[in-house]
């Protein structure tokens, strides 16, 4: 039998608040696992007219402790538009099932 590779996407919507630099901690929750490829990229709402790109600020990862243990990804974007600005967070995660 031979080791089979899966990739998943998922995607959610969040509102980044114009002003101070703003933190989202992204993961991918049940069923992760610490030996796989995690990330995270942003879309902004192609709806928004004459849009500030949104800056990142910092991208760090860390390990969540929780049960199992995983990877986050925790952003910290800019937003200096005059109001929030609506994206979508697109989850890609990458791992091997051992057959």
């Amino acid at each position: 039998m031979a080791d089979a590779t899966v990739i998943e996407y998922k995607s959610g919507e969040y509102t980044c608040n114009p002003g101070k630099p703003e933190q989202f901690t992204f993961w991918w929750g049940d069923g992760a696992e610490q030996s796989e490829y995690f990330n995270v990229s942003i879309a902004p709402d192609p709806n928004f007219k004459n849009l500030i790109p949104l800056v990142e600020v910092s991208r760090e990862i860390a390990l969540y402790e929780g049960t199992p243990r995983q990877t986050m990804i925790i952003l910290t974007l800019q937003n200096n538009n005059p109001g929030p600005v609506k994206f979508v967070a697109n989850h890609i995660r990458v791992h091997v099932v051992r057959t």
